[in-house]
C-alpha cells in the first residue's frame, strides 16, 4: 500500500500538467477514465487484504478513502511551489490512512468485537470471490449472510 501511494504521488509530481486531467474533474458525477482504471488494481489489493483479515472497513470504502486521500495530497503538492513542497505531508497522510484502514495483523484467536468485525470482513471478501457453485448456500442465503457480515463489520 505504501509503495502504491508513493508511486502515485511521484507520478503526479513528475507529470503535473497531466495529473489533474487524469484524476481531477470539473463535472459532478464524472470520473476520468484514468481514475476509474486506478480503482481496479486497488480493489484487487484491498479484497485480498480483507480476505486476510487485515482491513477494518469494507474494501469499497477503503478504496474510496484511499483514492480521495492520495488524489488530494497529490493535487495539493502539485499546487504548491516546489520550494514549499514538504514530503512529510504525503508520508503523514499515507500513514494516517493506513493506520485507519488496516489492522496490525490477521485476527487473533480471541472473539473481541474488533476481531469479530475483521473476521466478518474477511468472510465477506471470501464469499464475494467464491464460485457460487462451491458455496453450500442458495444465492438468497448467501446474499443474506453477506448482509449480516457487513452489519457485523460496522
Amino acid at each position: 500500500m505504501r509503495r502504491g501511494w508513493d508511486m502515485h504521488v511521484d507520478f503526479g509530481l513528475k507529470h503535473p500538467a497531466f495529473y489533474p486531467l487524469m484524476y481531477g474533474t470539473d463535472r459532478p458525477g464524472h470520473r476520468p477514465p484514468a481514475a476509474r482504471a486506478a480503482r481496479e488494481p486497488l480493489m484487487t489489493f484491498l479484497d485480498r487484504a480483507a480476505a486476510d483479515g487485515r482491513l477494518r472497513v469494507p474494501p469499497a470504502l477503503a478504496a474510496h478513502l484511499t483514492l480521495a486521500a492520495v488524489t488530494g495530497v497529490t493535487l495539493s503538492l502539485i499546487g504548491a511551489p516546489e520550494s514549499d513542497r514538504d514530503p512529510e505531508v504525503s508520508t503523514r497522510m499515507r500513514e494516517a490512512l493506513i493506520d485507519t484502514l488496516t489492522t496490525d495483523a490477521g485476527p487473533a484467536p480471541d472473539a473481541t468485537l474488533a476481531t469479530l468485525a475483521t473476521r466478518a470482513l474477511a468472510l465477506d471478501a471470501t464469499l464475494s470471490d467464491a464460485d457460487p457453485a462451491t458455496v453450500p448456500l442458495r444465492p438468497v442465503e448467501t446474499a443474506l449472510l453477506r448482509d449480516w457480515l457487513r452489519q457485523l463489520a460496522h
